[in-house]
């Protein structure tokens, strides 16, 4: 953001009209012809843009800002009426190596500008860790999940070879149909949220 200041030496010029100065030399204040669209003047010369719309996902992390080996993720540090439960998973966090990221470090992202400590909006604390930690807590979830799968299936077929030791008849409505059976496996809570889609199981 610019900003422009009025130096007290020079506020007003012979024909009574205030001049702006930047930097210790004299500037005209901005006009809507320097500015974007989105762009406002305000009273002390501030360039403002409204910047929190409700277009804006206010947990969003733009990956460029994240630095190179880390990985950023936002966990929760409050819920109303329920400590217990906030507790035990900010130890599980804390255990898996999260950490706070620095509210200076992003000035003015997240918080207001010049906030000091951790960033925290709404109960949710923005945290990092060495990305080489979150690879290996992505690969753990990867392979108890494929092994979930592997015992679910391998229990449904158990089941329905029994249940069809007899044979079963299939009536004409629903002949040809095939089943079809989805899975859904929750991923740990101690990795970020994928970027991309992930492909279904075989794929």
């Amino acid at each position: 953001m610019t900003q422009l200041e009025i130096d007290p030496a020079e506020t007003v010029s012979g024909n009574g009209k205030r001049r702006a100065v930047q930097n210790g030399s004299p500037t005209r204040p901005s006009t809507r012809g320097d500015l974007r669209a989105d762009q406002f003047v305000g009273r002390d010369g501030e360039v403002l843009s409204r910047t929190q719309t409700n277009q804006i996902d206010p947990y969003h992390v733009p990956p460029e800002i994240i630095p190179v080996g880390w990985s950023y993720q936002w966990n929760t540090v409050s819920i109303y009426n329920n400590q217990d439960l906030v507790i035990g998973q900010n130890m599980r966090m804390y255990g898996n190596g999260w950490r706070p990221v620095p509210a200076e470090r992003h000035d003015g992202m997240f918080v207001p500008r010049g906030t000091k400590g951790a960033i925290i909006r709404d109960g949710m604390r923005l945290e990092e860790r060495p990305q080489g930690m979150t690879d290996l807590a992505v690969e753990e979830s990867k392979s108890v999940a494929r092994r979930q799968i592997s015992d679910q299936h391998q229990s449904v077929m158990g089941n329905v070879k029994k249940a069809m030791r007899d044979g079963m008849e299939m009536s004409g409505k629903y002949r040809g149909t095939g089943g079809n059976m989805k899975m859904q496996i929750d991923p740990g809570l101690d990795i970020p949220p994928p970027t991309h889609t992930l492909a279904e199981p075989g794929e």
